[in-house]
């Protein structure tokens, strides 16, 4: 019988378990009552009550320097690990004693001075008077920035990673055996689960413009982004994988690869300057590979016969073009032209460079990675069989099929070394197979005792591996806090001047400045002292929800210099006041606008760093579609933050609830005043509400507000009723006109600047005129995206629409065009006709369901798995790659749900795909019968 365990032996008779190590132990020290509190400043008494109604046991997150807090995985941004994954350590094959890594810092100290942002490596930031604000403190004062802790998740997406032809059984095994599961168990468990394998099938737009390596290595990045356990399984053999043309070289690349050629006078070297193009809007310039379909027409043709024969003469030109540049390169390095690491990048393959994405660079793998590797005995021997060059990489020398050998030091360089060094040795697998003729079978039927054996125990491994990962998850959310509060001292310090305060007393405040006064000689707060009022853990993630999406739709923000100058005036006005009502028409740019405010609020040239933000983006999420939830959240962060008490009851009207923001607005003024900590709260979409509690007719909100108290409102003018309900009630308005011509080119530079992209004047001239036609801010962000995708060779007049609908239009008629009309059109149904959006698993899975897509997809060939007919897992990863910054993403109950960022977009789809009542019924059909599917399996429990 053959050994499956060489480097850890195991019984082929027990079921192989793998235990995966625990999470570590939180820090923090429990109270009498078995509660854990945050640390920081200092805790809170023995007896602090939670607040409101909630009877539950209280856990507070601990958050004191230097400790990582339980925010969920590690971004580019530093935020540390959640702590299922663990202590970050690294490991060898050889067994040795693990050498603990240094852990990731808290991230660090803020400055107030300019606008306070978070930063790497520490959990506070300074503040003013150097007091500090925790990273749970940062959030429920506001703060926006690209560096927010992560949400958690309920997702597990694993990235399975191999060579291809070789990998054929086991990636079928998996798909087959572990995939259904690990997903079974993981939906009896509350949780998601998907794999992602982009080797099954790759599409011809992609090969066709050289993105295949781009979208696995995007794949495999945003896969450890939002994966809560393990992200990447690699499976490596004896083959090193396919090594690629760059799409793009930099002109001084180009220059001197073309010197080198015409000195040496290299065969092929005309390749170089038919294929590679120059592209001035690139920043710096480059030398773009040209779609092959653009030199071979018939690559993209529906004949079978032609589309071979020019496949075949790309595949030939390929190697050329790679030989001649990879010549070239080794006589520049010999002459100093460029440096040695050119010949090894050239060298890496696709599969490399997966692991080099997905483990050696990613800081997460020794806990969230899996290795395998799978050794056949005897296959050197049975190089002259023409089969065995599906499993091991051959060359001709002399006449003779061997070997070859420099493949397999790459394969043990590039890939062996990097995967026992990062990840941990009961997280690697290495099984040595007999060599049969022609491999491994795919025909099940077909496949030998042996085989079946060593696949069955390589599935077993896999899913207990992966079963672990998913309970260690679920046992370190037990520790996770089920309330906030705040433990810093900052909030409640007296500001270094009285002038900071910057408020002049009226006769109509008189009286709530003596309020504040007396109220200010009661021992100063002494319950504030304590921060007894805390917030609950769905309301901490609501905020925090809230701010995530700000820091996305502010992006690229520009213009609107002068609303922003009115808002800021409005914001200096510190005596009673009224709410600001902001206006406008759809698509407009109210909400980015809403969302600037907010992150210039804390800014010196505004309120300031001791500056309170409560914002909410209505109908973004669930507890924002009724204004009874929505306000409740709102009271209950204000009381958090300023320490002041509310009791809230289960049913209450819109308008008790109105009366209850009013009176704690009245109450919390005294803390604006005498601390200096002004309030700002900002609604953005009004008309977003439900209107089943009355909602529009905006009597709960306040018609007055006390000092350094301020609210504003954003709602889309034409809306029935609505702005003239408004001006009935208030007196306070702004109006966000079309964009000026300036706005929008600041916008479409910056978008371009971001991107390292210009545009030629001719180009820019076309753009300018268009944008002048139809000044809103989505047409712009339009054009934007075709300008990103433009050469400077194109001519963009032909490209360009005059209005969003007809560009929409021809934008998707580019995507039916790339993906196909049946898959684009349901993908996009099925995410508009989402009430509250839709999860990727549940996108993949009705797709799955419909006919008229498979029958699209599988129109060249057949389902890769036999029995298994399912929408190939790359296919909505490379549409989303499109898509995604029309797509935003809203948290839900931990679910993840995508759903359309701008209105207009998801009315021109709505207008595309949805105009046929009987569709419409059909989408919804089939949407509720793939959720009556998934809590059947929920229902049902695992299958393992």
């Amino acid at each position: 019988m053959p050994n499956f365990g060489i480097d850890i032996p195991m019984n082929l008779n027990m079921k192989p378990a793998l235990s995966h190590p625990g999470a570590p132990a939180r820090p923090g020290n429990p109270d009498k009552k078995g509660r854990k509190h945050v640390s920081g400043v200092g805790t809170g008494p023995k007896n602090s009550p939670p607040q409101g109604t909630s009877n539950s046991p209280t856990r507070v997150a601990p958050l004191a320097l230097n400790t990582p807090p339980a925010f969920g995985k590690k971004s580019k941004a530093g935020i540390p690990p959640p702590p299922s994954h663990g202590t970050r350590n690294k490991a060898s094959f050889s067994g040795v004693k693990l050498n603990s890594l240094p852990g990731t810092q808290s991230p660090s100290l803020l400055k107030p001075k300019p606008l306070p942002k978070i930063t790497k490596n520490t959990s506070q930031k300074k503040t003013e008077n150097n007091k500090q604000l925790t990273e749970v403190e940062l959030v429920l004062f506001g703060y926006i920035s690209d560096d927010l802790p992560a949400l958690p998740g309920r997702l597990v997406r694993v990235f399975l990673s191999s060579t291809f032809s070789d990998m054929k059984a086991e990636r079928n095994k998996i798909w087959s055996s572990v995939y259904p599961a690990v997903r079974s168990h993981s939906l009896s468990r509350g949780l998601e689960f998907s794999f992602v394998d982009m080797r099954w099938g790759v599409l011809d737009y992609a090969t066709d413009h050289h993105r295949t390596e781009e979208i696995v290595l995007n794949e495999v990045s945003r896969t450890i982004k939002i994966s809560a356990a393990t992200s990447f399984v690699s499976i490596i053999g004896h083959r090193y994988g396919s090594v690629v043309n760059e799409n793009k070289l930099t002109c001084k690349k180009f220059e001197i690869l073309i010197a080198a050629a015409e000195k040496h006078n290299l065969p092929h070297k005309d390749l170089l300057t038919q294929w590679y193009k120059p592209d001035l809007n690139n920043i710096p310039p480059v030398h773009v590979l040209q779609p092959i379909s653009m030199m071979l027409p018939d690559y993209l043709s529906t004949d079978s016969d032609k589309k071979a024969t020019a496949t075949d003469e790309w595949n030939t030109i390929s190697d050329k073009l790679w030989k001649v540049k990879y010549a070239a390169t080794k006589l520049a390095v010999e002459g100093g032209d460029l440096p040695e690491s050119e010949l090894e990048q050239m060298e890496k393959s696709v599969t490399t460079t997966e692991i080099e994405a997905g483990i050696t660079t990613n800081p997460l793998a020794p806990s969230t990675t899996f290795g395998i590797y799978r050794k056949f005995d005897g296959i050197e021997a049975d190089v002259e069989d023409p089969s065995t060059s599906r499993f091991i990489d051959v060359i001709v020398e002399d006449g003779k099929t061997v070997v070859n050998k420099a493949n397999l030091e790459k394969i043990e360089k590039f890939v062996a070394q990097p995967i026992s060094k990062v990840i941990k040795s009961d997280a690697r697998k290495m099984y040595s197979v007999p060599w049969n003729s022609g491999g491994i079978p795919t025909d099940v039927s077909k496949q030998s005792p042996t085989d079946k054996e060593f696949l069955d125990t390589l599935s077993s491994d896999l899913i207990t591996f992966l079963t672990n990962q998913i309970e260690a998850h679920l046992a370190s959310l037990e520790n996770e806090p089920t309330e906030y509060r705040l433990t810093s001292d900052f909030p409640f310090q007296q500001p270094t001047s009285v002038e900071e305060k910057k408020h002049v007393c009226t006769p109509e405040c008189l009286m709530k400045c003596a309020l504040a006064n007396k109220l200010a000689l009661i021992e100063d707060y002494k319950s504030m002292e304590t921060n007894t009022i805390m917030l609950p853990v769905a309301d901490y993630k609501e905020v925090l929800h809230q701010l995530r999406l700000a820091e996305i739709k502010t992006r690229g923000f520009s213009g609107r210099k002068q609303q922003l100058q009115e808002v800021k005036k409005y914001l200096g006005h510190t005596n009673y006041g009224a709410p600001l009502m902001v206006h406008g028409a759809s698509g407009g740019g109210k909400t980015p606008f809403a969302g600037q405010v907010a992150k210039l609020v804390h800014t010196d040239n505004w309120l300031g760093p001791r500056a309170v933000v409560v914002l909410r983006f209505l109908g973004s999420t669930v507890a924002c579609e009724q204004v009874q939830t929505m306000l409740r959240g709102v009271l209950r962060q204000i009381s958090c933050v300023y320490q002041v008490p509310i009791r809230l009851q289960s049913r209450e009207s819109v308008k008790q609830l109105g009366a209850k923001l009013l009176s704690l607005l009245n109450t919390t003024s005294v803390m604006c005043l005498r601390k200096n900590m002004p309030l700002v709260i900002i609604l953005d979409g009004l008309e977003h509400l439900n209107k089943s509690a009355n909602s529009h007719n905006l009597t709960w909100i306040p018609q007055k507000l006390p000092p350094l108290t301020y609210l504003i409102t954003t709602f889309n003018a034409e809306t029935p009723n609505l702005l003239s309900t408004a001006q009935g009630r208030f007196e306070r308005f702004l109006e966000l006109p079309p964009l000026t011509l300036d706005d929008m080119m600041d916008f479409l530079d910056v978008t371009l600047k971001v991107n390292n992209r210009t545009l030629t004047p001719q180009q820019r001239d076309c753009v300018e005129k268009n944008l002048k036609l139809y000044p809103y801010p989505v047409y712009a962000q339009l054009l934007s995206q075709l300008a990103l995708e433009t050469p400077s060779t194109m001519d963009i007049s032909s490209k360009l629409s005059s209005n969003t609908e007809d560009t929409v239009s021809a934008f998707l008629n580019v995507l039916e065009q790339r993906y196909g009309e049946k898959f684009v059109s349901y993908a996009l149904s099925y995410i508009t006709c989402g009430h509250m959006g839709i999860s990727e698993i549940e996108l993949e899975d009705v797709l799955s369901c419909s006919d008229e897509v498979l029958v699209e997809v599988y129109v060249y060939h057949g389902p890769p798995i036999p029995g298994t007919i399912r929408l190939p897992s790359h296919l909505w990863p490379m549409l989303r790659a499109e898509l995604d910054q029309y797509l935003v993403e809203k948290v839900t109950n931990d679910y993840t749900l995508l759903t359309w960022y701008h209105k207009p977009i998801e009315k021109a789809i709505s207008q595309r795909y949805l105009s046929d009542p009987e569709k419409v019924k059909m989408y919804h059909k089939n949407l509720s019968q793939v959720c009556y599917l998934l809590v059947d399996d929920f229902i049902k429990g695992p299958s393992i």
